[in-house]
């Protein structure tokens, strides 16, 4: 799911807590847990943080699969790869290519180095996409996902491995995500294998509002 890794010079010292989707009509709340670093909210909905705090194990591709960085010609492939991986995420609405390339491809800030494309008999099935330094001092993983037909092959795991090496060689040491804590796909539970914390979680509230 995507060569520079991060891990922070003072260990997060917060438990993974998992947060909840309330009832329709329980009141508006609010819960954060703190540590060195924060995490902001984003477009993901509910923005659980984790902070890298070990130095990363090389990664273990299965067998069957290539791994290349990320190469602009296949943007649209690229994208049609990622809306596929998240279609099933709470919150998740489809982008339309057009907007997705003025809004990452385009953007100053773009570095494909740090972005992963995985594929198996041509096949693109697994992507990650980072930015380096997006939120403050940390690296930022922006989207991680494998396709469902190839999950749970260890893929997930290999892509963040390998951005936090990324991330390491570039002098970095801590690198952030957010990410639904009900994920269906199990992310939650991928980011602790891998070393990961939360730094940082909120809880949104939603009720459906008659007329």
């Amino acid at each position: 799911m995507s060569t520079a890794t991060s891990i922070p010079s003072t260990p997060a010292t917060a438990s993974a807590p998992r947060s909840r989707r309330p009832p329709s009509g329980a009141p508006a709340s609010a819960a954060s847990r703190s540590s060195r670093t924060a995490c902001s909210a984003t477009t993901a909905g509910l923005p659980t943080c984790f902070v890298r705090d070990e130095f990363p194990r090389e990664p273990k591709w299965p067998e069957g699969f290539e791994v290349s960085v990320f190469d602009p010609a296949e943007g649209r492939e690229f994208h049609d790869a990622l809306e596929d991986g998240f279609a099933e995420e709470w919150g998740h609405t489809e982008e339309p290519f057009e907007a997705f390339a003025k809004r990452r491809l385009a953007e100053e800030r773009f570095d494909p180095s740090l972005w992963t494309t995985v594929r198996a008999e041509g096949e693109i099935t697994a992507v990650l996409l980072a930015d380096w330094k997006r939120n403050g001092e940390a690296g930022w993983v922006g989207s991680v996902t494998v396709r469902k037909p190839w999950r749970r092959r260890g893929l997930g795991e290999a892509l963040l491995l390998r951005s936090f090496g990324q991330f390491y060689e570039r002098g970095e040491r801590v690198v952030q995500l957010g990410v639904d804590a009900e994920n269906p796909s199990g992310a939650t539970r991928l980011y602790e294998r891998v070393g990961m914390s939360v730094s940082f979680e909120a809880v949104i509230y939603a009720k459906d509002l008659p007329g």
